[in-house]
């Protein structure tokens, strides 16, 4: 009597064992690790800063560098790569082959507010992003046969952009290219001077002049009222009548030394 006879007797008994060793193959193949191509975490942080109004030279010297100094210092970086443009400086960190991701964006974070004491007070927070590198990129193009360019970057940034970025799979949802509408002050050097208005004047009179005010709501026994108060500027009149500088009753208005236009304003992404 041989070995396998007993299989050829009972067919109903080879079969299960035959679909056991198959599951416990399967099972055992999933989780199998792979020697020779381990699994290794790369990432890369960028940190976005705003100062709006600066020079690239300005940037480069007073947000820039002081931010690369500290955030070199953080765990799990490898190198640095930085670039200064007027109004925006951008950095670059790679983190380590296989460092933690979570890790090395959480000391840079840390890096950055140790770094906020030498920092200038008119910039906006720094903005800090993990990505890793090789990830897939897809690039959508929109337009329109009635609508102006403002108009459809408004609604890609009011309707587009927010569902877009809400897909499942998807990291982060950009917008390159759009142009919106912004009011351009020109000032004249010349008139400044001679009225005695500095460049600072001008950007404190606009920043308490032109602002969004939250009152909230008058509450009584039986009725809630809501109050709105329209505090932003929305035309060049209203802009150009701000008072920049007043000496006893004589007043110098943003009209008297600038030229106010509502013109294109090129996006920053």
């Amino acid at each position: 009597m041989n070995f396998t006879d007993i299989f050829i007797r009972r067919p109903v008994l080879s079969i299960v064992l035959s679909s056991l060793i198959l599951l416990l193959g399967i099972q055992s193949a999933s989780q199998l690790d792979i020697r020779q191509f381990p699994k290794l975490e790369e990432s890369v942080i960028h940190v976005t800063t705003y100062y709006h109004g600066a020079s690239a030279e300005t940037v480069q010297g007073f947000v820039t560098t002081p931010l690369q100094q500290r955030i070199a210092g953080a765990r799990g970086v490898e190198y640095i790569t930085s670039s200064s443009r007027q109004g925006i400086s951008s950095i670059t960190v790679h983190v380590r082959l296989g460092f933690n991701s979570n890790e090395a964006l959480t000391a840079v974070i840390t890096k950055i507010n140790e770094a906020r004491s030498v920092l200038p007070r008119d910039i906006e927070n720094p903005i800090a992003s993990t990505l890793a590198p090789g990830n897939a990129l897809m690039y959508l193009a929109f337009y329109s046969e009635t609508m102006g360019i403002e108009q459809v970057s408004d609604y890609l940034i009011r309707t587009v952009q927010p569902e877009v970025a809400t897909i499942e799979g998807v990291g982060t949802a950009e917008m390159f290219g759009g142009k919106y509408f912004a009011m351009r002050i020109w000032t004249d050097p010349l008139l400044m001077a001679a009225l005695g208005v500095t460049a600072e004047d001008i950007r404190t009179a606009i920043k308490n002049n032109n602002y969004v005010s939250t009152t909230g709501s008058t509450k009584g026994h039986w009725v809630i009222t809501s109050v709105n108060a329209e505090t932003d500027l929305n035309s060049t009149e209203e802009f150009g009548n701000i008072v920049v500088r007043q000496v006893d009753e004589r007043r110098v208005r943003l009209q008297d030394v600038a030229k106010i236009e509502l013109a294109r304003r090129q996006s920053l992404l």
